[in-house]
């Protein structure tokens, strides 16, 4: 054999993977960043191309006369660290994958130069050396999706660059000077839908969008705008008009429950017609429920989930941003798609929950507000009944996560006006909310952590019971069923029609309180014939609450709280029941609870196969 010549070592790229958004679809493609498919939705294309190895190199002591260009050189004395427990890789998203593609660039083709190595953009300027606000106002969104002419009018709303009608959250003086960050933050309306084209939709490159407000010279175009004064009424794209159709008729009654103004049937809609991030908001939850109940495409939903989150990021580091309304009922609505995709039961991922209590706390403080609201300079104190209304949907959505995940409810989301005593008469709708109120206060003491002595317990479980039984006997007529449906066979449980979501909402939370209670009884002897016959006394009772929240549900069926809260009833008590029988029917309702209103049941129909 021929040792003439030393054998060229080429270096093994790393294998390029299909990106995300291609993968969750399945369907081919074509490796190239962005691929074509993405790049004709105008998606932005998501990748893995992270390698994480999980086990160090091989290493060989070597002279430097003998080592390959592919293996590490230490020194004799190196020092070594072991490591405790194992180690969590983590995909931290663009940042980290630019850094890695930027070593490997500089691996295979040696050292950069010094010239490219000092090219950064604006944006990453910011996230590396300025403060914190700063790092948040260069998350903003292009200035593109925006303002910019290359949206097509006939084909989705858009928002001209007219300045002149564009109404803006102000920075403070300080930081006029930011640079609009890149990002695409839109998703694909996808292919499975006949829509009109979107290639329109793309964002701006970096460079261009750079470019692009440095030659307009103006301070606006640095800001996302949060108003219009032009309302986009009529809309122009058919799918809008139904996705706005289907959140006033059906969407918007989950939270209008305890409201007899109805805010997010009537007065969100025209609204959102000056405001781009509420009418995001609004057609992004209509897209996510008809997507999971029927064909219509997801994409749809992720591509204003996307945009509506991107302007609430840059808005929110803005002076007066958390006391306005129109951006807190959109963060009501992202905290609803948060809840429709997650289980039952578990952790709360807590990421629009964080925008909620910020929002929550400056409502709590303030109840007027002084911002501009279309077609008046001023917004009179009669339209901050929205904010309002908000506050008490974040205070409905914390307890139900709260519940959900097994802890108490934050504070920043108490409502302290609401009238809790029960010998005043009062609405539906406050009825209700008082026995949400309470059952704050059950939750803190079933799943807090301050200390009690068994006497302090029982006493405490004592006045939790006894006002609960106050609210129920007290209940306004308006609260009892107005028919019992019991002609069924081998049903789990009658249908109990009740005259409004209210009353029904108010019952449902008042025998998931009762199981709280029930389950979380002091009283329980510890030892003795006496323990058996009490828990046995204990499941009948917890059963027949479980029972009752679905014949609640199932005589109401269509308001998607009502399923939801029954699911949680079965989450919490369904391992009591024995009977195969009893456990197909809850198995039942949670499918259709899931078919019907496009709730996760999943986690919670798992549990109940294991239990």
């Amino acid at each position: 054999m021929s040792s003439s010549g030393s054998r060229k070592v080429s270096k093994t790229r790393r294998s390029q993977k299909s990106c995300t958004n291609c993968r969750l679809r399945h369907v081919k493609c074509d490796n190239t960043r962005p691929c074509n498919r993405c790049a004709r939705n105008g998606v932005e294309c998501l990748s893995e191309w992270i390698r994480f190895k999980h086990q160090p190199p091989k290493i060989r002591l070597s002279t430097a006369a003998n080592a390959t260009s592919n293996e590490y050189k230490f020194s004799e004395d190196q020092t070594w660290c072991s490591l405790d427990g194992d180690l969590e890789f983590v995909d931290e998203g663009k940042n980290l994958q630019s850094i890695y593609q930027t070593e490997d660039a500089a691996d295979e083709g040696g050292e950069s130069s010094q010239e490219d190595s000092e090219q950064i953009t604006p944006s990453q300027d910011i996230g590396h050396h300025g403060t914190p606000d700063q790092q948040l106002n260069s998350l903003t969104l292009d200035t593109g999706t925006y303002l910019s002419s290359y949206h097509d009018s006939t084909s989705e709303t858009s928002w001209p660059m007219d300045l002149s009608n564009t109404r803006l959250l102000e920075r403070p003086s300080s930081r006029q000077h930011d640079s609009p960050a890149s990002g695409s933050g839109v998703h694909s309306l996808g292919d499975a839908l006949t829509l009109p084209p979107i290639d329109s939709f793309s964002p701006l490159p970096t460079q261009e969008v750079g470019a692009h407000c440095a030659e307009a010279n103006h301070a606006a175009f640095t800001e996302i705008p949060v108003y219009r004064d032009i309302s986009v009424w009529p809309l122009k794209d058919p799918i809008e008009a139904k996705l706005m159709r289907y959140f006033i008729e059906k969407i918007a009654r989950r939270f209008d429950l305890c409201d007899p103004e109805r805010h997010f049937a009537l007065v969100v809609p025209w609204r959102a017609a000056f405001c781009p991030p509420l009418l995001d908001a609004a057609l992004s939850l209509s897209a996510r429920c008809l997507s999971r109940t029927t064909d219509f495409d997801s994409y749809i939903s992720n591509r204003y989930y996307q945009r509506c989150l991107n302007a609430l990021i840059s808005t929110l580091g803005i002076a007066d941003a958390l006391k306005n309304q129109d951006l807190f009922a959109a963060v009501v609505l992202l905290r609803t798609l948060e809840e429709i995709d997650g289980p039952l039961s578990g952790a709360d991922s807590q990421s629009h929950l964080l925008g909620g209590h910020l929002f929550a706390s400056a409502s709590a403080s303030e109840h007027s507000s002084i911002l501009w609201s279309p077609g008046v300079l001023r917004e009179p104190d009669s339209l901050t009944s929205l904010r309002r209304a908000a506050l008490r949907v974040a205070f409905r959505q914390e307890v139900y996560m709260a519940f959900a995940c097994r802890r108490p409810v934050l504070p920043a989301f108490y409502l302290p006006e609401i009238d809790r005593c029960l010998d005043n008469p009062t609405d539906d709708g406050t009825w209700t909310n008082r026995i949400l109120l309470h059952l704050v206060d059950t939750l803190k003491f079933c799943f807090g952590d301050e200390p009690m002595r068994p006497d302090q317990a029982m006493e405490k479980h004592n006045d939790l019971l006894k006002y609960a039984e106050e609210w129920y006997v007290k209940k306004p007529p308006s609260f009892n069923a107005l028919f019992l449906d019991e002609n069924t066979d081998r049903k789990i449980a009658p249908d109990i029609w009740i005259l409004s979501d209210a009353a029904a909402t108010g019952l449902l939370n008042y025998h998931l309180l009762r199981i709280l209670l029930l389950s979380f009884d002091p009283h329980t002897p510890r030892v003795g014939p006496s323990r058996a016959r009490f828990l046995k006394q204990q499941d009948r009772e917890i059963k027949e609450e479980v029972k009752t929240c679905i014949g609640l549900a199932e005589g109401n069926p269509e308001c998607a709280p009502h399923f939801v809260l029954a699911s949680l009833g079965i989450a919490l008590a369904g391992d009591r029941f024995e009977e195969r029988w009893e456990k197909d029917e809850l198995m039942k309702f949670l499918k259709r609870a899931e078919s019907l209103h496009g709730w996760s049941t999943l986690a919670a129909q798992r549990h109940l196969a294991e239990a």
